[in-house]
C-alpha cells in the first residue's frame, strides 16, 4: 500500500467510519486514486469486502457523507455513470502530499481538475 493510501486509511479510521465503510475503503484503495475519477464494479467490491449489495450501498453513502469519496455523475455514450475517486478532503488532512501523475486524463477523455 502506498504512503498516500496508508495515510488515507489512517485518517479515515479517525473519522469514526463504520466497519463496513472502512472495509470498503480499504478495498477501493486498490482501484481508486485521488486524481482520476473511475467507476468500480459493485459486485466485485461487495465480493472482495464481504458485504451484501445493500450494505455496500450504505457504506458508499457513508463514505461520500464523510467526504472520503468524491463523486461525479457523467453521461458517456448515452449511459449515465457514477464515477468516484478518493476524497481530497480526507487526503488533505493526512499531510502526505504526492504530485499528480503526468497523465491525469481519465478513460473518458476529460482531465481531472
Amino acid at each position: 500500500m502506498s504512503p498516500l493510501h496508508q495515510a488515507f486509511v489512517t485518517e479515515l479510521g479517525r473519522t469514526g467510519a463504520s466497519d463496513a465503510a472502512f472495509t470498503l475503503a480499504v478495498v477501493l484503495t486498490r482501484v481508486l486514486n485521488t486524481w482520476t475519477y473511475k467507476s468500480f464494479s459493485a459486485y466485485a467490491a461487495a465480493k472482495e469486502s464481504g458485504l451484501s449489495l445493500p450494505e455496500l450501498r450504505r457504506a458508499v453513502e457513508e463514505l461520500v457523507d464523510l467526504r472520503a469519496l468524491d463523486v461525479r455523475k457523467k453521461a458517456c455514450l448515452g449511459r449515465r455513470m457514477t464515477l468516484y475517486r478518493l476524497g481530497k478532503v480526507i487526503v488533505s488532512r493526512t499531510n502526505v502530499f504526492v504530485t499528480a501523475p503526468e497523465n491525469t486524463e481519465s478513460a473518458y477523455g476529460d482531465a481531472d481538475q
